[in-house]
């Protein structure tokens, strides 16, 4: 066997492993938590299950294909600088989409909520959701940008794989089951179910916009883990924007009844097109900076060999 059919291979097989793991282990963590007293959805279960199963599973894959874990994963370099960077995407997260906000409230499409928490309460709660945002991001860096990017990128360039992954990183986000599962309905095969309707199920509200800005947020971390050879700018940004997102939803309600009011969209009620927008136009600006610096670089070159 060729090493081309052996890599695609090596994916077809954890696919598979991702989904049997999932499927068969749901059944029972959810009865293990059932007999604690733990009330739970049968569906929440199934999607943490399926994202840490994913990325635990990558482990295997990537030894499989004879990929260095620390580099494949993202996390390169010294960890002070690592640190550094990572707060360096936080505050470029959380300042490209207070800026977005700042816009949203100034068309009134998102308004104040007349009760507000008071200045420690929300300081604690800020605090926690931080903390929270960071755990995501790191696991979903980890996953999309790390992993997934480099097992794909040992056969594909990274025009593809940018996309590729962010398309994933849009959809997973989308994974909604149709229809809840009672606690007496659930039985050894629920797990493929509720992952089958996942799948299949037609989202209750438009979604393009949302799905839009999802993905260019997926590009625009992809070419930071492109440019950086790290996640570690991926990791801040993506924790920022989380922060953002929440604390905006925690202050302030959308006003569907607002002339502007689909600039935003019905997945967060915070990214859509305005989002995508912005995201585009960053998208542009480093394309155009790379195509200036490699043009000078080329200018630098003929002038070197001129002389």
């Amino acid at each position: 066997m060729g090493k081309s059919a052996r890599y695609w291979l090596h994916l077809a097989l954890y696919l598979v492993l991702v989904v049997g793991f999932t499927g068969a282990i749901c059944p029972l963590l959810f009865w293990s938590f059932e007999s604690f007293g733990w009330e739970v959805e049968f569906e929440s279960v199934v999607l943490r299950v399926l994202k840490f199963t994913a990325l635990g599973m990558l482990f295997w894959l990537l030894w499989a294909l004879r990929i260095p874990s620390a580099a494949a994963w993202g996390f390169v370099g010294p960890a002070p600088q690592f640190f550094r960077r990572v707060c360096f995407g936080f505050a470029l997260g959380v300042a490209m989409l207070a800026l977005l906000v700042i816009v949203v409230l100034a068309l009134g499409v998102r308004i104040p909520k007349v009760t507000l928490p008071s200045a420690s309460e929300f300081a604690l709660w800020l605090l926690v959701i931080t903390l929270l945002a960071f755990v995501t991001s790191v696991v979903e860096e980890s996953l999309f940008r790390g992993g997934l990017y480099s097992s794909l990128a040992r056969r594909m360039s990274a025009r593809v794989v940018i996309p590729l992954t962010a398309c994933i990183f849009a959809a997973v986000h989308f994974l909604e089951p149709s229809a809840k599962l009672s606690s007496h309905a659930v039985d050894w095969g629920s797990g493929f179910e509720v992952l089958a309707d996942m799948v299949m199920s037609d989202q209750g509200e438009p979604w393009l916009d949302s799905f839009m800005a999802l993905f260019a947020a997926g590009v625009l971390l992809g070419v930071c883990r492109r440019a950086g050879a790290d996640i570690a700018v991926a990791i801040g940004m993506h924790a920022g924007w989380v922060v953002v997102i929440r604390a905006t939803r925690r202050l302030s309600d959308v006003d569907r009844d607002a002339p502007y009011a689909n600039v935003v969209g019905h997945y967060d009620g915070v990214i859509g097109y305005a989002s995508t927008l912005l995201f585009g136009v960053l998208l542009l600006i480093y394309v155009v900076m790379q195509l200036r610096h490699r043009n000078a670089l080329g200018a630098k070159e003929a002038h070197s060999n001129g002389e």
